[in-house]
C-alpha cells in the first residue's frame, strides 16, 4: 500500500510543480490582463452609456463588453477551480479509510495533507489572487470608475 501512496504523493508533487511552473510563466501576463480589462471595461461602459438611443454602434459597445467580461471570467474562474481542486485533496485522503493501513503508509498521507492545506494559487501580478472574489471585485472596480467617470461627464 505504501508504494501506491508514493505513487500518488509522486504525482501530487508533479502537480505542484506544473502549477509553479505555470503560475511563474503567466503571472506577468495575467497582471497586464486584470489592469487593461479594469481600465478597457470602465472605458467600453461609458461609451456605451453616453450614446443616445439604440444604435449599431451601442450593439458593438455591448458585444465587445461581453467578450471581454467572458474572456476575464473565464481566467478566474479555472483558476478558482484550481483552487478549490487543491483544497479537496487532503478532505480525500481524510475520507479513506487510512486507519486501516500500515505505519508507514499513514505517515505519507499525514506527508500529503500537511502539504494540501496550502491550496495552489495562481496569482495576477504580486498581490491580486486570481479567484471568483477577485473577479468580483473588479467588476465592482470597474462600475465604480464607470460611475465616477458618468458624474464628472454626464
Amino acid at each position: 500500500m505504501s508504494v501506491e501512496i508514493s505513487n500518488c504523493i509522486y504525482h501530487h508533487n508533479g502537480i505542484i510543480k506544473f502549477v509553479s511552473d505555470l503560475r511563474n510563466w503567466i503571472n506577468p501576463v495575467m497582471f497586464l490582463e486584470f489592469l487593461v480589462c479594469s481600465v478597457m471595461l470602465c472605458a467600453i461602459g461609458f461609451q456605451a452609456t453616453m450614446i443616445d438611443g439604440i444604435t449599431f454602434k451601442l450593439f458593438v459597445y455591448i458585444e465587445y463588453l461581453t467578450a471581454s467580461l467572458i474572456e476575464l471570467f473565464l481566467f478566474y474562474w479555472f483558476a478558482n477551480e484550481v483552487i478549490l481542486e487543491s483544497l479537496k485533496v487532503s478532505v480525500s485522503i481524510w475520507d479513506c479509510k487510512w486507519y486501516t493501513f500500515d505505519t508507514k503508509s499513514r505517515q505519507l498521507l499525514v506527508m500529503i495533507m500537511m502539504r494540501s492545506q496550502r491550496p495552489l494559487i495562481f496569482r495576477a501580478g504580486p498581490f491580486n489572487e486570481m479567484s471568483l472574489a477577485t473577479y468580483i471585485g473588479i467588476l465592482k472596480a470597474s462600475y465604480t470608475y464607470l460611475t465616477i467617470l458618468r458624474q464628472l461627464y454626464g
